[in-house]
């Protein structure tokens, strides 16, 4: 068995299927071309057992291996699961010493003592042909939140980086997460035929919150989106999920709202109808000693 570091190769596998934080579209237009590469694992005889994206970072001596900027998940796609623990033990011998981890497998990795494994939780709404269906499966407050966004604002989609930032910037602020930068999101929508982005205004036509999706695979992932907390209105985060919903049964999909742990965020996603299931987060460093660190990794 033996490992290389191939974007190349990785171009060319066979994995449209898989979701779309894996998709080397995805990595290209949240990274560029030329800022990640992939770790390709063969056996002995050069077929390829497994790979895994990422982008690389080094400071203060201390190696990070990244997912991409919004990524909900970044899998180590294991193509011989019967090798996955000599596939895991050759990556580790890989990965530089000082190295801090962190990957999110819809799929859990089942070697023993490969990191630490934290259960967490994912949101989605499952495509239904009647639209009333999705009214029905949402809390009857939240409902009524949505009749009042629909008779109070409007809702317009755009491809304007400065308003969809805005309408956004506020909650990401509140989370600790870093706002995207104009110059990425310019690049989803250069890059992406399926994406949408919408915000909804008052009637003074002030941005009061916005949403950016993209399609993959009959899949509509919810990759960014928030509210204007100083603008103090209810309804705005309903009437945006309502237009999402929209979205998603005019083309057809499932809504992946890319999850969160987050309490507030996952009880207001189970709400609006959204379904709960699990990933895994693995926690790995190289040495064991630096683990704590990652409780400080943003």
């Amino acid at each position: 068995m033996h490992i290389t570091k191939d974007q190349k190769i990785y171009r060319n596998l066979t994995i449209q299927q898989k979701h779309l934080f894996l998709q080397p579209v995805w990595l290209d237009a949240s990274l560029g071309q030329s800022n990640w590469s992939a770790y390709i694992i063969y056996d002995d005889h050069d077929k390829i057992l497994a790979a895994w994206p990422f982008t690389h970072q080094h400071k203060l001596g201390i190696h990070r291996l990244n997912p991409a900027p919004y990524s909900a998940y970044n899998d180590i796609i294991i193509f011989d699961k019967k090798a996955e623990t000599a596939i895991l033990q050759q990556l580790m011998k890989t990965i530089p010493y000082l190295s801090l981890i962190k990957i999110n497998q819809l799929q859990p990795l089942t070697t023993p003592s490969w990191g630490q494994q934290i259960i967490k939780r994912r949101q989605s709404i499952v495509y239904r042909p009647n639209l009333d269906d999705y009214m029905e499966a949402i809390q009857p407050r939240k409902r009524s939140l949505i009749r009042k966004a629909l008779n109070t604002y409007t809702i317009t989609a755009t491809s304007n980086p400065r308003e969809l930032l805005s309408g956004m910037k506020e909650s990401f602020d509140r989370q600790y997460i870093p706002l995207l930068q104009s110059t990425t999101l310019q690049r989803w929508f250069d890059i992406f035929d399926n994406i949408i982005g919408f915000i909804i205004k008052d009637v003074d036509n002030r941005i009061l919150g916005s949403m950016i999706a993209i399609e993959h695979q009959h899949i509509l992932y919810a990759v960014a989106g928030g509210k204007n907390y100083s603008k103090n209105q209810p309804g705005i985060m309903e009437g945006l999920y309502w237009h999402l919903i929209q979205q998603g049964h005019q083309r057809q999909c499932d809504i992946d709202l890319c999850g969160s742990s987050l309490p507030g965020v996952a009880d207001f996603n189970r709400r609006m109808g959204g379904s709960e299931s699990t990933y895994f987060q693995h926690l790995i460093t190289r040495p064991h000693f630096l683990l704590p660190l990652l409780k400080l990794w943003k």
